[in-house]
């Protein structure tokens, strides 16, 4: 028996047991009202402070980043990514979780995405009336 959605997965009876709902997550985003999906090229920028956060993607090193990548240390609350590029929503995330962001000294640092470059799903799907889909 295949057991999917919100159900934690464990090998043995009784034992603590994580997992994140990857089904319930893309559906969660998409239906956020601000979330942008890019549909055109962005450009690339460098940056000397993450002051005002845009959408894009940015070159950051985040409080911690485990050294191997088999490392488990704090990886349950968040997801590192190895090669240290972020999503403005992974920034958010880690913000709010009181890690520490530290932007990277390199240029370009950033690739920035303006609204005009992007799309807002639930914008392009309001003029569909709900009962003719």
């Amino acid at each position: 028996m295949k057991i999917t959605g919100n159900y934690p997965k464990t090998t043995e009876l009784f034992r603590p047991a994580q997992e994140l709902d990857y089904e319930s997550m893309y559906p969660t985003c998409m239906s956020k009202s601000d979330a942008l999906w890019p549909i055109y090229e962005g450009d690339f920028e460098y940056l000397e402070n993450l002051d005002h956060l845009t959408f894009g993607i940015y070159r950051v090193e985040i409080e911690g980043q485990p050294e191997k990548k088999k490392d488990e240390k704090c990886t349950r609350i968040f997801r590192y990514n190895p090669e240290k590029y972020y999503t403005h929503y992974d920034i958010e995330r880690a913000r709010d979780l009181g890690l520490k962001v530290k932007l990277i000294n390199e240029s370009p640092n950033a690739l920035i995405f303006s609204k005009n470059n992007c799309m807002s799903v639930v914008n392009e799907l309001d003029p569909i009336p709900i009962n003719s889909v």
